[in-house]
């Protein structure tokens, strides 16, 4: 079991709020989609769609990027899952270069979600060697699908 990434002290209100943060030349910000399944047999599922954007605003490439936890939670900042993203797989970002890196967790089963959901996310990257940044996202709302 993964640490949890730590909850926000001042949990998203609303889908559109897109939080962007600066770290060093870097502006960063991150949205998020889910889809939870409940099929026949099986197990329920969840599974997670993470868009990181970044903005690297100096005159230096920006290495070793990568996101490498992201953990969920209900508007109380009560966890509801912690899962890995790709510690492993690193990006560059070139100086004055705008990307969007895209992560999606294995579907994951999980048992205390059968209900509509509002949670967000909170997810933990590093880069250079020497930093770190969380980023939140907005609300993310959904419902499991029946199958």
């Amino acid at each position: 079991m993964l640490d949890p990434v730590p909850p926000s002290s001042s949990p998203p209100q609303n889908i559109t709020m897109v939080e962007t943060i600066q770290v060093g030349s870097l502006f960063l910000n991150a949205t998020a989609n889910a889809t939870g399944m409940i099929p026949h047999q099986g197990p329920v599922t969840f599974i997670m769609t993470l868009m990181i954007n970044i903005t690297n605003t100096g005159s230096e490439n920006v290495s070793n990027f990568h996101a490498i936890k992201m953990s969920l939670y209900n508007l109380d900042s009560e966890l509801f899952y912690t899962f890995s993203l790709h510690p492993d797989w690193n990006a560059t970002i070139s100086a004055d270069e705008t990307v969007t890196l895209t992560y999606r967790n294995e579907p994951t089963r999980v048992v205390s979600l059968i209900r509509p959901w509002e949670i967000y996310g909170r997810v933990l990257v590093s880069f250079d060697t020497n930093y770190e940044a969380i980023i939140t996202t907005p609300l993310i709302f959904g419902i499991f699908a029946m199958e």
